[in-house]
Protein backbone atom coordinates (compact mmCIF):
# COMPACT_ATOMS: atom_id res chain seq x y z
CA UNK A 1 0.00 0.00 0.00
CA UNK A 2 2.60 2.52 1.00
CA UNK A 3 4.60 1.83 -3.14
CA UNK A 4 1.17 3.02 -4.20
CA UNK A 5 1.26 6.05 -2.09
CA UNK A 6 5.08 6.91 -3.04
CA UNK A 7 3.73 5.92 -6.91
CA UNK A 8 1.28 8.30 -7.00
CA UNK A 9 3.46 11.20 -5.65
CA UNK A 10 6.07 10.38 -7.89
CA UNK A 11 3.95 10.53 -10.49
CA UNK A 12 2.02 13.80 -9.51
CA UNK A 13 5.80 15.57 -9.06
CA UNK A 14 6.85 14.28 -12.43
CA UNK A 15 3.54 15.86 -14.06
CA UNK A 16 3.91 19.22 -12.23
CA UNK A 17 7.70 19.32 -13.53
CA UNK A 18 6.52 18.51 -16.73
CA UNK A 19 3.63 21.07 -17.26
CA UNK A 20 6.56 23.83 -14.98
CA UNK A 21 8.99 23.21 -18.49
CA UNK A 22 6.03 23.10 -21.28
CA UNK A 23 4.28 25.84 -19.63
CA UNK A 24 7.11 28.03 -18.93
CA UNK A 25 5.72 28.82 -15.29
CA UNK A 26 5.03 27.50 -12.32
CA UNK A 27 1.61 27.24 -11.34
CA UNK A 28 1.27 30.41 -8.22
CA UNK A 29 -2.10 31.15 -7.68
CA UNK A 30 -3.43 35.10 -7.28
CA UNK A 31 -4.02 35.94 -3.60
CA UNK A 32 -6.87 36.80 -1.90
CA UNK A 33 -5.48 40.01 -1.72
CA UNK A 34 -3.99 40.59 -5.31
CA UNK A 35 -7.85 39.32 -6.57
CA UNK A 36 -9.92 41.59 -4.23
CA UNK A 37 -7.49 44.61 -5.79
CA UNK A 38 -8.38 43.57 -9.06
CA UNK A 39 -12.27 43.30 -8.04
CA UNK A 40 -11.64 46.93 -7.13
CA UNK A 41 -10.72 48.29 -10.38
CA UNK A 42 -12.71 46.29 -12.53
CA UNK A 43 -14.96 48.38 -15.01
CA UNK A 44 -18.43 48.33 -13.81
CA UNK A 45 -19.89 46.70 -17.16
CA UNK A 46 -18.08 44.52 -19.73
CA UNK A 47 -19.63 44.48 -23.11
CA UNK A 48 -18.68 41.07 -24.20
CA UNK A 49 -16.75 37.59 -23.02
CA UNK A 50 -14.67 37.55 -20.01
CA UNK A 51 -11.37 35.94 -21.01
CA UNK A 52 -9.24 35.06 -18.10
CA UNK A 53 -5.52 33.66 -19.69
CA UNK A 54 -3.68 30.83 -17.67
CA UNK A 55 -6.24 30.51 -14.96
CA UNK A 56 -4.48 28.30 -12.56
CA UNK A 57 -6.69 27.16 -10.21
CA UNK A 58 -9.51 29.39 -10.81
CA UNK A 59 -10.42 31.53 -7.90
CA UNK A 60 -10.14 34.58 -10.28
CA UNK A 61 -12.21 33.32 -12.52
CA UNK A 62 -14.87 32.59 -10.33
CA UNK A 63 -14.25 36.13 -8.62
CA UNK A 64 -15.26 37.68 -12.48
CA UNK A 65 -17.87 34.75 -12.38
CA UNK A 66 -19.58 36.52 -9.28
CA UNK A 67 -18.64 40.18 -10.15
CA UNK A 68 -19.68 39.86 -13.83
CA UNK A 69 -23.12 37.05 -13.47
CA UNK A 70 -24.28 38.07 -17.23
CA UNK A 71 -21.10 38.25 -18.74
CA UNK A 72 -19.51 34.80 -20.07
CA UNK A 73 -16.15 33.71 -18.35
CA UNK A 74 -14.07 31.93 -20.55
CA UNK A 75 -11.10 30.19 -18.13
CA UNK A 76 -7.79 28.82 -20.26
CA UNK A 77 -5.45 26.51 -18.67
CA UNK A 78 -2.83 24.14 -19.71
CA UNK A 79 -0.94 22.63 -16.57
CA UNK A 80 -2.41 19.68 -15.85
CA UNK A 81 -2.94 19.89 -11.71
CA UNK A 82 -4.21 23.06 -11.54
CA UNK A 83 -7.02 22.33 -14.49
CA UNK A 84 -8.01 19.82 -12.08
CA UNK A 85 -8.13 21.60 -9.50
CA UNK A 86 -10.06 24.21 -11.31
CA UNK A 87 -12.08 21.63 -12.29
CA UNK A 88 -13.29 20.26 -9.00
CA UNK A 89 -13.74 23.79 -7.47
CA UNK A 90 -15.94 24.90 -10.49
CA UNK A 91 -18.21 21.57 -9.46
CA UNK A 92 -18.18 22.82 -6.12
CA UNK A 93 -19.25 26.25 -6.88
CA UNK A 94 -22.26 25.96 -9.50
CA UNK A 95 -21.29 28.95 -11.36
CA UNK A 96 -23.19 28.62 -14.60
CA UNK A 97 -21.42 30.60 -16.16
CA UNK A 98 -17.85 29.73 -16.26
CA UNK A 99 -16.24 27.28 -19.18
CA UNK A 100 -13.04 25.96 -18.48
CA UNK A 101 -11.00 24.46 -20.96
CA UNK A 102 -7.87 22.72 -21.53
CA UNK A 103 -6.63 24.55 -24.23
CA UNK A 104 -3.34 27.08 -24.90
CA UNK A 105 -5.59 30.67 -25.04
CA UNK A 106 -3.38 31.56 -28.32
CA UNK A 107 -5.54 29.47 -30.29
CA UNK A 108 -8.99 31.19 -28.78
CA UNK A 109 -10.36 33.81 -31.48
CA UNK A 110 -10.52 37.25 -28.61
CA UNK A 111 -12.83 39.30 -31.38
CA UNK A 112 -15.55 39.14 -28.66
CA UNK A 113 -13.72 39.54 -25.81
CA UNK A 114 -14.69 42.58 -23.60
CA UNK A 115 -12.07 42.16 -20.49
CA UNK A 116 -9.25 39.86 -20.36
CA UNK A 117 -7.13 39.25 -17.06
CA UNK A 118 -3.90 37.76 -17.33
CA UNK A 119 -0.89 36.21 -14.47
CA UNK A 120 1.22 35.02 -17.39
CA UNK A 121 4.64 35.88 -17.38
CA UNK A 122 6.92 38.86 -18.73
CA UNK A 123 8.37 37.13 -21.96
CA UNK A 124 4.53 36.50 -23.77
CA UNK A 125 2.56 39.89 -22.99
CA UNK A 126 4.18 41.31 -26.15
CA UNK A 127 2.79 38.32 -28.57
CA UNK A 128 -0.43 38.72 -26.27
CA UNK A 129 -0.92 42.48 -27.18
CA UNK A 130 -0.36 41.42 -30.55
CA UNK A 131 -3.13 39.22 -30.62
CA UNK A 132 -5.21 41.49 -28.69
CA UNK A 133 -4.58 44.63 -31.49
CA UNK A 134 -5.41 41.75 -34.42
CA UNK A 135 -8.27 40.31 -33.00
CA UNK A 136 -10.73 42.54 -31.08
CA UNK A 137 -13.53 43.93 -32.71
CA UNK A 138 -14.53 46.46 -30.02
CA UNK A 139 -12.88 48.26 -26.65
CA UNK A 140 -11.48 45.54 -24.60
CA UNK A 141 -10.16 45.75 -20.83
CA UNK A 142 -7.24 44.21 -20.06
CA UNK A 143 -5.70 43.62 -16.53
CA UNK A 144 -2.87 42.40 -16.16
CA UNK A 145 -1.46 40.97 -12.57
CA UNK A 146 1.84 41.06 -12.03
CA UNK A 147 3.58 42.16 -15.74
CA UNK A 148 2.97 45.17 -17.16
CA UNK A 149 2.56 45.66 -20.98
CA UNK A 150 6.07 47.73 -21.75
CA UNK A 151 4.24 49.51 -24.92
CA UNK A 152 1.03 50.70 -23.24
CA UNK A 153 0.40 53.53 -20.83
CA UNK A 154 -1.93 51.79 -18.04
CA UNK A 155 -5.19 53.63 -17.05
CA UNK A 156 -4.53 52.67 -13.54
CA UNK A 157 -1.96 50.80 -11.89
CA UNK A 158 -3.42 49.53 -8.16
CA UNK A 159 -0.90 47.88 -5.70
CA UNK A 160 -2.43 45.11 -3.59
CA UNK A 161 -1.53 45.31 0.45
CA UNK A 162 0.61 41.80 0.22
CA UNK A 163 4.21 41.26 0.63
CA UNK A 164 4.92 41.97 -2.44
CA UNK A 165 2.99 45.06 -3.08
CA UNK A 166 2.19 43.81 -6.00
CA UNK A 167 1.18 45.88 -9.22
CA UNK A 168 -2.21 45.08 -11.05
CA UNK A 169 -2.31 46.94 -14.42
CA UNK A 170 -5.64 48.30 -16.09
CA UNK A 171 -5.52 49.04 -19.95
CA UNK A 172 -8.67 49.71 -22.50
CA UNK A 173 -7.37 48.45 -25.71
CA UNK A 174 -9.40 50.42 -28.61
CA UNK A 175 -9.31 48.30 -31.90
CA UNK A 176 -9.98 51.36 -33.84
CA UNK A 177 -7.49 53.58 -33.00
CA UNK A 178 -5.17 51.16 -34.04
CA UNK A 179 -7.00 50.63 -37.54
CA UNK A 180 -6.77 54.30 -38.18
CA UNK A 181 -3.35 55.54 -36.99
CA UNK A 182 0.17 53.45 -37.58
CA UNK A 183 1.63 54.41 -34.15
CA UNK A 184 -0.28 52.53 -31.25
CA UNK A 185 -0.93 55.53 -29.00
CA UNK A 186 -2.07 54.54 -25.01
CA UNK A 187 -5.59 53.78 -24.33
CA UNK A 188 -7.24 56.36 -21.98
CA UNK A 189 -10.74 56.85 -20.81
Amino acid sequence: MEWIALLLIVSILIIFIVDCVRCKITPTPSSKKVRLKVLEILPKTVDGVILELGSGFGQMALDLSKHFPKNSVMSFEKAYIPYFIQRFLLMRSHAKNITLFFKDFKKRDFSNSGLIFCYLYRSIMPELMKKIRSEAQKPTWVISHTFAIDELKPIKTAYANDLYNTPIYLYLIRPQEYKKHSAHPSASI
